[in-house]
């Protein structure tokens, strides 16, 4: 994974801003792993995809992560603090799912392959059947060829099972409890949603800081992002005081 430097990093918040999360994630990724291509990133599963995402909060702001959650009874905010660590499952970004998989069983063969971004890009309402039918390649009753959504609900529910279970990265769920009124809840935590949103506060703290090195000393933007982080707040402190 390459890191990125001030100005790439906000080149792609000005790229993206406008942008679907999982494109988002796919344009962030696509930066630090140059030598795939779009297709390629965008056919990772989503716990492959997620696991890439954690590790590159780690490089570009840290392990720590720290957020707010709305109680669902009472709406008061819980403050979350958790470690990367925390929230990655036992395996590693190379053993993440195999690109499909067999289920044999009720009279059925059914292939099936895992969550991706790309099927996330055309089912853009992101319903959950229709999902869950994207990840069906194949379907064979006694031996002969069947459409997906002609399958009985209750196969349908056993095959989002065993997607969910070959894939865990990509459903990451907190165990919280208000500390106003006891409530327990499973909070999901998405990787890209959150990422994204450091990288728009690191982009307008940035865009602050080059405004008033811009003003003090007249350097170009670009002059400015080249400068380390130390640096540069070294040179704002001056101009502060």
């Amino acid at each position: 994974m390459n890191g990125l430097s001030a100005t790439q990093l906000l080149d792609l918040w000005e790229q993206g801003a406008a942008l679907k999360p999982y494109a988002q994630a796919l344009l962030v990724l696509s930066a630090v792993f140059p030598t795939l291509t779009q297709d390629e990133l965008a056919g990772w599963s989503l716990g492959k995809r997620d696991a890439a995402l954690l590790e590159l909060h780690e490089l570009l702001f840290g392990a720590s992560i720290e957020a707010l959650a709305a109680c669902p009874h009472c709406a008061a905010q819980t403050s979350l603090h958790f470690q990367t660590a925390d929230v990655r499952t036992a395996y590693a970004p190379s053993e993440l799912p195999a690109l499909e998989m067999v289920f044999e069983g009720h009279s059925y063969v059914l292939r099936l392959r895992p969550l991706n971004s790309a099927m996330i890009a055309v089912v853009m309402d992101g319903q959950r059947e229709r999902l869950l039918l994207e990840c069906i390649l194949a379907a064979e009753r006694d031996g002969v060829a069947c459409m997906p959504s002609d399958l009985p609900s209750e196969l349908l529910a056993h095959c989002s099972n065993i997607v969910a279970d070959a894939d865990p990265q990509a459903d990451i769920r907190l165990a919280l409890s208000c500390m106003e009124c006891g409530q327990q809840w499973n909070a999901i935590f998405d990787p890209i949603s959150f990422l994204w949103r450091e990288i728009e506060h690191w982009a307008e703290r940035m865009l602050r800081e080059v405004h008033v090195l811009a003003s003090a000393y007249g350097w170009d933007e670009i002059d400015i992002l080249g400068l380390s982080a130390a640096r540069r707040r070294r040179y704002l402190e001056m101009v502060i005081a």
